[in-house]
């Protein structure tokens, strides 16, 4: 995994947006990874839209062809010092991509 993908990337992918699905396949199917909490949220803002069915669909595909993460003690720890700048993102193996 070379990129971990940001919650707007997987909504825009969702939706079909040409740019961001262009920039995924790209980048490979393989290079890419989301954290289980952005799956949740999109399962929830799917049962709260108007097109319940189809965003359900288009969540359960893109859960069946991208790793999600676990958002455990440690992941939800250290993103907590990368955004309170107590630890620098500079420098580690991955990279969060906005590819929107």
């Amino acid at each position: 995994m070379q990129y971990l993908l940001d919650t707007d990337t997987f909504i825009y992918w969702m939706k079909d947006n040409p740019t961001v699905i262009s920039k995924v396949l790209r980048s490979g199917l393989d290079a890419i990874a989301g954290v289980s909490f952005q799956k949740q949220s999109s399962i929830l803002g799917a049962f709260n839209s108007v097109k319940v069915e189809h965003n359900v669909r288009a969540v359960r595909k893109l859960a069946g062809i991208v790793l999600f993460l676990p958002f455990d003690d440690l992941a939800q720890e250290f993103f907590g010092r990368i955004k309170g700048g107590i630890t620098p993102a500079v420098g580690l193996p991955w990279m969060i991509a906005i590819f929107s």
